[in-house]
């Protein structure tokens, strides 16, 4: 009885050393903030600082105290739009990608996501969206050196969706698909960093050249950003599609006040419709 007891408390230790050695693997989806911007601002607000406190000349001090504010102002403002779009934070990052997923009324079909990033919002589709088959596209510049077509990759092996999914690299001013290729179109804050071209119009109508007649196109951005967009309401006006309207996302989801600034979601649009 005692050698039966001995071996069950063997195994039972066997098994608990195994759990604690056992890594769950989890994706790894990164945020629209790049880490290194945040850490530049700050390492340049602590230099400024430094020169401040050091008085090595009272005109000196003085500049750099002016140059140091905007400075922590910024570092302060992306370290806060940081924690609020993470998980770890308000999770804001995930809320709009739900509020995208919930304008989406086609349930099967091909799905074209541009600017796939670390391919959080495609791969939430297609786990949502079982009958819609899905392709992902981004140029994945070397500024953005957290995303990549590799981990996009990854994230929907471990999500359990890669036999859905298909990741494309290429520009959103010219993608690689025919036209009328796709049933459903979506982009999340990708037109407005594409420097391929200055004319965002061109990008929208890009999108919709590959969007089946009678498709469905759903579009987040700062469109109300005249200085990358122009006028929104020339802009809708411009796009060949059967139906279209224009939300401010705000208005769609409840957002802390510091992320309706300019610098965060102020100017950010959800424009949907049917091609």
């Amino acid at each position: 009885m005692e050698c039966t007891e001995d071996l069950v408390a063997g195994r039972l230790t066997d098994i608990v050393v195994t759990t604690k050695e056992m890594k769950v693997i989890k994706p790894k989806y990164y945020t629209w903030i790049r880490k290194s911007r945040v850490a530049t601002f700050a390492i340049v607000s602590a230099l400024l600082l430094i020169i401040v406190t050091l008085w090595l000349n009272t005109v000196v001090s003085i500049i750099a105290f002016v140059l140091a504010v905007p400075f922590i102002y910024l570092t302060f403002i992306l370290s806060y739009t940081y924690y609020q779009f993470s998980e770890h934070g308000g999770n804001y990052q995930g809320q709009i990608h739900d509020t995208i997923l919930a304008q989406i009324t086609v349930k099967s079909g091909k799905l074209l996501d541009i600017g796939s990033g670390s391919g959080s919002l495609i791969i939430k589709t297609a786990k949502k969206l079982s009958n819609v088959v899905a392709v992902g596209v981004d140029s994945w510049r070397t500024d953005w050196n957290d995303y990549s077509k590799k981990l996009c990759e990854i994230n929907a092996e471990i999500e359990g969706v890669s036999d859905r999914i298909t990741f494309f690299q290429g520009s959103a001013a010219n993608l690689p698909f025919g036209n009328d290729e796709f049933d459903i179109v979506t982009s999340c804050l990708t037109f407005h960093e594409v420097k391929d071209t200055p004319d965002k119009e061109v990008l929208l109508c890009e999108a919709l050249r590959v969007l089946k007649h009678g498709g469905e196109f759903i579009f987040l951005d700062l469109f109300e950003s005249e200085k990358v967009f122009g006028k929104l309401s020339s802009l809708v006006a411009s796009l060949d599609v059967s139906r279209i309207e224009a939300k401010r996302l705000g208005e769609i989801i409840p957002l802390p006040k510091l992320l309706h600034i300019k610098q965060c979601l102020g100017y950010a649009v959800i424009i949907k419709g049917i091609k």
